[in-house]
């Protein structure tokens, strides 16, 4: 009975202390879980201070994978300097193989911005996004992750429409666009219409450049400039673009 008693003892107290470390282990997450809340563009993000602050400790206390990549798309994207330069601190002194693929932090961030690696400017980006998700302009076809309406209305994330020609972009956000389309490998029918009238040509280049470098994509910024000539050599024409007369004149890239 006395070694009986012994061993259920012991038993107990493995209990406790497994049952303490399962504790620990999630009051761990819930505090990871809370900390990246405080981030910026989380629910619970506050001033840029605080925005700061939340980046050090998450950094410091949860660094890995995820976090990294959290990490580096606030560096792109923030449009508080004091924040993007935080985030890029943060990813500085993490070890290289938790970097996201691809990323190479350069010694000092393209223009001033807190950009990583020759990134486009963040503030671009976020006028953008901003563009993106009013209503009726692009998001409630498209979808706030560019990935479209099966069916109905065609992705954007990975497609070959947003490839080099900008001037050919640029058309189907003035004029609109109508007929069968064919994009990554799936037919729609249906139409965009013209934004001609809505949008100015700081806006149409600030949410073409956000659509060319979002969701996996890349491409080169697009500038006002280039939307204003668009518009001046479009501007007498009747009606949206037909899928095929447009691309007779700006073919997709093989």
């Amino acid at each position: 009975m006395r070694i009986f008693g012994t061993r259920l003892r012991y038993g107990v107290v493995a209990c406790v202390l497994f049952g303490a470390a399962l504790a620990g282990i999630a009051n761990d997450e819930a505090s990871r879980a809370s900390l990246i809340r405080l981030l910026p563009g989380g629910d619970q993000a506050g001033s840029v201070d605080e925005q700061v602050s939340a980046i050090t400790s998450v950094a410091e206390s949860y660094g890995d994978k995820a976090v990294a990549y959290r990490l580096w798309k606030i560096s792109q994207l923030s449009p508080e300097a004091a924040v993007r330069e935080a985030a890029l601190a943060s990813l500085k002194a993490l070890p290289a193989e938790l970097l996201p693929e691809g990323v190479e932090l350069a010694a000092e961030t393209a223009g001033g911005g807190g950009a990583v690696g020759g990134a486009i400017d963040p503030a671009k980006m976020a006028r953008g996004k901003e563009v993106y998700m009013r209503p009726a302009i692009c998001f409630s076809c498209h979808q706030p992750n560019g990935m479209g309406l099966p069916g109905a209305f065609p992705p954007l994330a990975g497609s070959e429409w947003l490839d080099g020609d900008t001037d050919r972009l640029i058309k189907i956000v003035l004029k609109g666009l109508i007929g069968p389309i064919e994009v990554s490998g799936q037919s729609y029918n249906s139409a965009m219409a013209p934004l001609e009238s809505l949008l100015k040509d700081e806006e149409i280049a600030d949410v073409l450049t956000y659509v060319r470098n979002s969701w996996g994509n890349e491409g080169p910024e697009v500038l006002p400039d280039q939307v204003a000539a668009v518009r001046q050599a479009v501007k007498d024409q009747a009606g949206m673009f037909q899928v095929d007369a447009l691309l007779k004149e700006h073919p997709l890239q093989p």
